[in-house]
């Protein structure tokens, strides 16, 4: 595991084992820690998307027909574990885990990219915050896909941007 990663997974034990309220320096290490689960490295919102390969079919359907800018511009990044049940799980487990079953537990809910239409369904459901990935994603209708390569590179392929 690389250093950088351990030293913000450490931060996020400490935190958990100390803290009960999430304040914005524990949100954004687990969001950068996500990132880094998901695509290999941090970026802004918009990069992430390019990077992500995994995304609901409704996604797939808008980069395949739209184009890249158009699908960046009308997804959405969406945690299937979101952060607030993370955190959950950090304060009422951090005694017993380790920075590496944390890691892993980033890796088993990478990131997925979904219509801004789809995040408002899972808000309505009273789901953006709450619940599990497949579990929420079955509730709202939404089929989560992975491409062979990422948004970007099937973009340049078909010279859809």
């Amino acid at each position: 595991m690389d250093q950088f990663i351990k030293r913000r997974l450490c931060f996020l034990l400490e935190c958990s084992l100390n803290e009960s309220k999430r304040d914005q320096a524990v949100t954004f290490t687990m969001r950068v820690l996500s990132n880094y689960a998901s695509v290999g490295r941090d970026a802004g919102s918009r990069k992430i998307k390019t990077l992500n390969p995994r995304m609901s079919v409704r996604a797939k359907k808008l980069l395949f027909t739209e184009g890249l800018n158009y699908f960046c511009a009308n997804t959405v990044n969406e945690h299937p574990q979101p952060l607030n049940e993370m955190w959950l799980w950090l304060i009422n487990s951090a005694n017993s885990l380790t920075p590496m079953e944390v890691w892993e537990n980033f890796q088993r809910h990478k990131m997925v990219t979904v219509t801004k239409a789809e995040d408002k369904l899972l808000s309505t459901m009273g789901m953006r915050s709450w619940g599990e990935g497949a579990e929420r994603y079955v509730a709202a209708g939404i089929t989560i896909v992975e491409l062979n390569c990422t948004p970007a590179e099937w973009a340049s392929k078909a010279g859809k941007y």
